[in-house]
């Protein structure tokens, strides 16, 4: 049940702009965040994490407040969340402490390791937002869906996949190094399809750059080449072409 209904997601996810496995995930931090607002700001374990973690990275900060202020306007929750890390902060900072969250699982183990040995602390024992490890696992289930249903519906799943942007830098390298071996065909495909397109992007983009020369000025433009510069940012970036022409925001 729980994949066939990440797989109505992932089609249709694979119908709209950007790279479909990040739209997945970008969707579930947005429906985590909602809840965590309505359901359970005000519980104490439900906060555990993000005490550990002294709040969530910078981005999920901004859809915090964000969701709270399109949903009612009254900032309650970034209130009840951020006041408690602060006096956090503060009795850590009058204590003498270093502003460092508690390690714990495998990650204290590392880290208390690492302290014995002498050596700093690893950049993987750091405590991570806990929306962003809640999105990678969203994330990692949505690429074996994808890599399944390449496989098992290939002719369909293909065709589907042909008329997407397709999976990002980032999703493409997470598919080819970690399910080659279990899914060879669907790695292939995803492969070729992408070689395919690079190289077709390519080539638009090299004749858009030869007809900014003065000498060629007359020659049209096409449609192609116009946006080929947009298609190949949504495979580096994973965004959709709408968030890639947006104007730079003040910091």
């Amino acid at each position: 049940m729980a994949f066939a209904l990440t797989l109505v997601h992932l089609e249709e996810a694979l119908q709209k702009p950007g790279c479909p496995i990040c739209r997945l995930g970008d969707e579930a931090a947005r429906r985590s965040v909602d809840g965590f607002l309505w359901e359970n700001v005000n519980d104490p374990e439900s906060r555990r994490p993000l005490q550990e973690a002294y709040g969530f990275c910078p981005e999920h900060t901004r859809l915090l407040v964000a969701t709270e202020m399109e949903s009612s306007g009254v900032l309650l929750g970034v209130n009840l969340i951020y006041e408690s890390l602060a006096r956090q902060a503060l009795r850590d900072l009058q204590k003498g402490g270093s502003l460092q969250s508690p390690h714990k699982g495998i990650g204290g183990w590392l880290a208390r390791l690492w302290r014995r040995s002498g050596s700093s602390t690893p950049q993987t024992a750091r405590p991570v937002c806990p929306l962003c490890r809640a999105v990678e696992d969203v994330q990692a289930n949505a690429l074996v869906t994808l890599m399944e249903d390449l496989t098992v519906h290939a002719e369909h799943a293909q065709a589907l996949y042909r008329q997407a942007d397709g999976l990002c830098l980032m999703h493409l390298r997470q598919a080819l190094a970690q399910h080659a071996e279990r899914f060879p065909a669907a790695t292939r495909f995803l492969r070729e399809e992408t070689v395919r397109r690079l190289d077709t992007l390519a080539a638009h983009m090299r004749e858009y750059i030869r007809k900014q020369n003065w000498a060629y000025r007359d020659e049209a433009m096409t449609e192609e080449e116009r946006v080929a510069w947009l298609r190949v940012l949504v495979f580096f970036t994973g965004y959709s072409p709408e968030r890639l022409v947006r104007r730079l925001e003040p910091f």
